[in-house]
């Protein structure tokens, strides 16, 4: 017999996951932990995802495609790294603003050391992205020669994402100022000089 699906306790699981994730981080998170928080059986939960991993990459999915398609976006629209780079943090702080629990799991992920074993699919996009962001910068002389592309990883990554992960210790009210375009700008102008 075939399984049929319950929408609404699937998305319960994912959030569950994603709060999960925000209050212990990736390591801290197991399926029991997940079912809990979502109410059901561990049980329950294997017969939908058959790891952590799994659920993790199905929550992400999104996120992960639509950063892709906005750094595409970026590279056909943009006329400077700086304006890719910037376009790219607004991007990331319009995520905070909607779906703040997402965000900050999302930085969580990207900012542990094996990501690349929690969802295999972000290395493989991560590679071909950053890729094409050196080569950008290269075309337009923002780079020079010795930068590489885990260069670019490193500091697209651990900036922007360690940025958005700090802040959420602050109080809500704080929340508006940390991420403005002030705010981008700034980390725009970090990214930028730790790549020259």
């Amino acid at each position: 017999m075939a399984r049929v699906t319950e929408p609404q306790k699937i998305e319960n699981l994912k959030e569950a996951a994603v709060e999960t994730i925000v209050k212990y981080g990736y390591r801290g998170t197991s399926i029991a932990a997940i079912a809990k928080k979502a109410n059901v059986s561990a049980g329950y939960l294997y017969r939908y995802y058959r790891t952590k991993e799994e659920l993790i990459a199905d929550i992400m999915s999104t996120q992960v495609d639509a950063v892709k398609a906005q750094i595409k976006n970026g590279l056909k629209n943009s006329d400077t790294i700086e304006e890719l780079f910037y376009n790219s943090v607004i991007s990331m702080f319009r995520l905070v603003k909607s779906e703040p629990s997402h965000a900050q799991a999302m930085a969580n992920l990207v900012l542990a050391a094996d990501i690349d074993h929690i969802i295999p699919d972000v290395a493989e996009i991560g590679e071909d992205m950053f890729q094409a962001i050196l080569e950008f910068g290269l075309k337009t002389n923002e780079f020079n020669e010795s930068i590489t592309m885990e260069d670019v990883m490193l500091v697209f990554s651990a900036i922007p994402f360690g940025y958005i992960n700090m802040s959420f210790k602050k109080s809500n009210d704080q929340l508006t100022s940390v991420f403005s375009e002030e705010q981008a700008r700034k980390l725009v102008r970090l990214c930028l000089n730790a790549l020259k």
